[in-house]
């Protein structure tokens, strides 16, 4: 059984281990909305060229 310390050890590593994993989620999520709203305004553009 672990000691006190090694469980507040393991317990500080797993929490930073899920906070890591909560921000590369929003940090893909964010990602991923500028690039959809990037790339909607290029394909908009495109297609007025293609229309002139």
């Amino acid at each position: 059984m672990p000691v006190p310390q090694e469980m507040n050890f393991i317990v500080e590593q797993a929490s930073c281990l899920s906070l890591t994993m909560v921000q590369d989620v929003s940090f893909i999520r964010l990602t991923t909305a500028i690039l959809d709203q990037y790339s909607g305004q290029f394909l908009s553009s495109q297609s007025t060229i293609r229309q002139d």
